[in-house]
């Protein structure tokens, strides 16, 4: 079978490159200040939108990815605050949730390579934040089989 011609290929390319964009999304939205931090700071000094962001991030993540757990560690980003630092950390959490959930609306039938690869690095990058070794928040998620 003879190769294909550059044309088949083009929309390939666009498909890698907006699962690329994509997968940065989802890490720009779930680690804002992720470069200046060299190890995972406590949680308690996490800001409540901080906290809503990585609890979201988490519970995307479990839904998500294959063999990716949530631990009990995740209810400890859940905290116990009054008024606006509550509001801000459920809506930081539901905003980042609805961003993995899209991920699952990927329709492998229209190009599986693209569906691969946005979940590959989005999960990657989860494990990488939120792992027993976190770079965000450690202990949250745990990969098993």
């Amino acid at each position: 079978m003879p190769p294909c011609p550059m044309p088949c290929r083009a929309p390939t390319h666009a498909f890698a490159r907006t699962a690329a964009l994509t997968a940065l999304a989802i890490a720009a939205a779930t680690a804002p200040a992720l470069a200046e931090r060299p190890a995972a700071p406590a949680r308690e000094a996490l800001s409540a939108k901080d906290r809503g962001a990585r609890y979201g991030q988490a519970l995307g993540a479990s839904l998500v990815c294959p063999f990716v757990h949530l631990l009990p560690a995740a209810e400890e980003l859940r905290p116990s605050l009054p008024g606006a630092d509550r509001e801000q950390f459920e809506a930081e959490a539901k905003r980042v949730a609805l961003v993995w959930q899209k991920t699952l609306a990927c329709d492998p039938r229209a190009d599986i390579n693209r569906c691969r690869v946005l979940s590959e690095k989005s999960c990657s990058e989860a494990i990488r934040e939120l792992g027993p070794e976190g770079t965000a928040v450690n202990g949250v998620l745990e990969f098993r089989r």
